[in-house]
């Protein structure tokens, strides 16, 4: 985790960077980390089509995540629908 705010401590505007951070934090399913670095890029560089799909897509998926019970068995984050939680 260190190296990922050390690159945006180097260049805190570098909208790539950014960008693939708030990969990082989606797949490690922290939404809201990811939520916040994917709009800071989007601040920084309206125009980025990748940025804008990837919070559409957060937002997409928020709206299911929502309806569904989450259980955790590390490494793995279980999700059900309501009723069918073993």
């Amino acid at each position: 985790m260190n190296s990922r705010k050390e690159a945006v401590a180097e260049e805190p505007g570098h909208v790539d960077a950014l960008f693939l951070i708030g990969e990082l934090y989606y797949l490690r399913q922290e939404m809201s980390k990811a939520e916040k670095s994917w709009k800071r890029a989007l601040q920084l560089a309206p125009g980025r089509k990748d940025v804008k799909e990837a919070l559409e897509r957060l937002e997409r998926e928020d709206g299911v995540e929502k309806t569904l019970a989450r259980g955790d068995a590390h490494p793995f984050v279980l999700r059900f629908a309501e009723g069918q939680v073993p």
